[in-house]
């Protein structure tokens, strides 16, 4: 009997052994970690409610029109808000020391009950045309709050090249 029990005593040691080694060696599996003590822990852009990209920016030489297109998805919590508010500023290779044009725009319904939306903005710049042989450069920030223009506390996107269309007037 002695003889089971040291056997049996030596099997669960050997058992014991190779599970602590293993547990050791290849870390905690996944599902056994524990639940964070923080709800808010692993919730992506949580403090980025709302991001955005410029898919493109164009000018219609003919209409004195720029066309610009933006990708916008909701992060935050609840609903998506009603409307968004972007700022815009387009401007030579300078930077926006030398912005020609900017304007606020309000975009009301954007996300149309999903948490993703495309936005395309046509801004009219009848009073002041592009000049077609200068580069420029357009750069957005999109907020779901008013009064976007404080300068520095505004985060503008990457400034993307400006388009142009020639349409009928087509240069030769």
């Amino acid at each position: 009997m002695k003889k089971h029990l040291a056997g049996f005593a030596l099997y669960n040691l050997i058992v014991i052994v190779t599970v602590a080694a293993y547990a050791y060696f290849a870390g905690v599996p996944a599902y056994l970690q524990p639940e964070p003590t923080s709800c808010w822990t692993h919730l992506q852009n949580a403090d980025k409610p709302l991001t955005f990209e410029v898919l493109g920016v164009q000018y219609d030489l003919d209409r004195k029109i720029l066309l610009s297109r933006i990708t916008v998805r909701w992060n935050g919590f609840g609903a998506p808000p009603r409307s968004l508010y972007v700022t815009h500023r387009t401007g030579t290779v300078e930077g926006p020391a030398n912005t020609r044009y900017s304007s606020d725009n309000i975009v009301r319904a954007a996300f149309q009950g999903d948490r993703f939306a495309i936005i395309e903005l046509e801004t009219e710049l009848e009073a002041m045309p592009l000049d077609p042989s200068a580069n420029y450069y357009s750069e957005f920030a999109v907020s779901h709050m008013p009064n976007l223009r404080h300068g520095a506390a505004v985060a503008f996107s990457e400034p993307s090249q400006v388009l142009f269309s020639h349409g009928s007037r087509s240069m030769k």
